[in-house]
């Protein structure tokens, strides 16, 4: 089966409670029925099941949503560099 994928970045500064809202974040997404995979296999963070809200209520964070479209990705950005070099190269711009 083939997924649409999005990601999802947890940042912020050590001792935040990046790890807490990362693993709220899975728990939820699997309750739903979204599959969840972390990008490191090896994670320590991935422990569905452990208790995560009692570091979310030890570090108390706020959460910033922030929605984000890549354009261009993967494959599509090597064409589109090539093809500015090229405008370039041909007319001395690159839109």
């Amino acid at each position: 089966m083939t997924h649409n994928v999005v990601t999802v970045t947890v940042s912020g500064p050590v001792g935040c409670g990046k790890s807490a809202i990362a693993g709220e974040i899975e728990i939820a997404m699997k309750a739903i029925g979204v599959p969840v995979q972390w990008r490191d296999s090896k994670s320590e963070k991935n422990m569905t099941g452990a208790d995560w809200q009692s570091y979310v209520e030890m570090y108390r964070p706020m959460v910033t949503i922030v929605e984000r479209v890549d354009h261009l990705h993967g494959p599509l950005w090597y064409k589109w560099k090539f093809f500015r070099q090229k405008l370039k190269r041909r007319f001395g711009v690159a839109h």
